[in-house]
């Protein structure tokens, strides 16, 4: 499932067809679905929802090696993001944020203490309609 806008995730769940026999418990379990994707999209945005963090929110630089990875990485709730550092002289102590397409959403310079995508929510990237992780789909209460 892509993220998407609460408004088209509401006409998603509404357009599911019931049968009358399991409309009251479907319908229960549409409206938990509902509230679960608003309560996503009110979460603000962190580091680890996009790439594996430890608990002071750095990124791990040997994941391969690493089992707290492992743990971690599997809480990571958008697809096919990474963290490069920048090798352009000017910039050479800024780490960016790279989408799955490429394009760098946020930056984090080595002498500030967070990246640019705090203050934000999950909702100010609806439109990006990137790909959620089995990790999101879970906390939402949607089936992979």
């Amino acid at each position: 499932m892509k993220l998407i806008p609460l408004s088209e995730y509401v006409e998603k769940e509404y357009s599911k067809s019931v049968p009358p026999e399991t409309a009251i418990d479907e319908l229960a379990a549409s409206m938990r679905r509902v509230i679960n994707y608003t309560k996503f999209l009110r979460q603000p945005l962190t580091l680890g929802m996009f790439v594996a963090t430890d608990e002071n929110g750095i990124v791990y630089k040997y994941p391969e090696e690493n089992q707290e990875y492992l743990n971690e990485i599997s809480k990571v709730c958008f697809q096919g993001f990474s963290v490069v550092r920048s090798h352009i002289e000017v910039s050479k102590h800024t780490l960016f944020l790279k989408d799955p397409k490429g394009d760098w959403i946020g930056h984090k310079h080595d002498w500030e203490n967070h990246w640019d995508i705090y203050g934000k929510t999950v909702e100010d990237f609806c439109e990006s309609e990137y790909e959620l992780t089995p990790s999101a789909l879970k906390l939402i209460g949607e089936k992979e």
